[in-house]
This record gives structure tokens, C-alpha cells and sequence, in this order.
């Protein structure tokens, strides 16, 4: 029931990304950075390209050689912890 859509303008030496799934904004999308890294490739060639989305600054590189192309991206920063007991009680159920 998510499927992410990246919307990318021109800010500064990069993109400002804000990432929407059909219900709501979401801070990140994995699918759709990549596809956007394809979509820049094709249009302004082989590179790193600068996103800045809402909570991060991130890269998108990509290459493309002939009709293939390829994208890699950087991560935003993740962070975890110990669930508490009530979670896992409820994901287990």
C-alpha cells in the first residue's frame, strides 16, 4: 500500500527531495531515490548528485553506458533500539 513517488527540484549545487506515498510524506524512500538517480543520469550524465531531503543530505551517484543505467545511493543516517516489551508482544501477536 506504499508506493513512494521522489519529487526533486533545483536548489543551490543539488536537489531539494521530498519523498510522497499515496496517504502521506514519508522521510525516505530507497526505490525512488534510485529512480531518480536513473532519471538525473539520463538527463544531465554520469555523476554525484546533492539531495537534500527533510532530515538529511545525501547523494545520489549513477552512471549510464549505452541503454543500461545504474544508480547507487547514500543512506540517510538510521538509528535503533530495544523494543519494549508491549511491542514485541503486539508484532509477535
Amino acid at each position: 500500500g506504499f508506493s513512494e513517488t521522489a519529487f526533486a527540484a533545483p536548489a543551490g549545487d543539488g536537489w531539494r527531495v521530498r519523498y510522497f506515498s499515496p496517504e502521506s510524506e514519508v522521510p525516505f524512500c530507497g526505490h525512488a531515490t534510485i529512480a531518480l538517480g536513473a532519471a538525473l543520469v539520463r538527463k544531465f550524465g554520469n555523476g554525484a548528485f546533492a539531495l537534500t531531503l527533510n532530515q538529511a543530505n545525501i547523494t545520489v551517484e549513477g552512471f549510464c553506458d549505452g541503454a543500461n543505467v545504474a544508480a547507487a545511493l547514500q543512506s540517510p543516517p538510521t538509528r535503533s533500539g530495544p523494543a519494549s516489551s508491549e511491542l514485541a508482544g503486539e508484532a509477535l501477536a
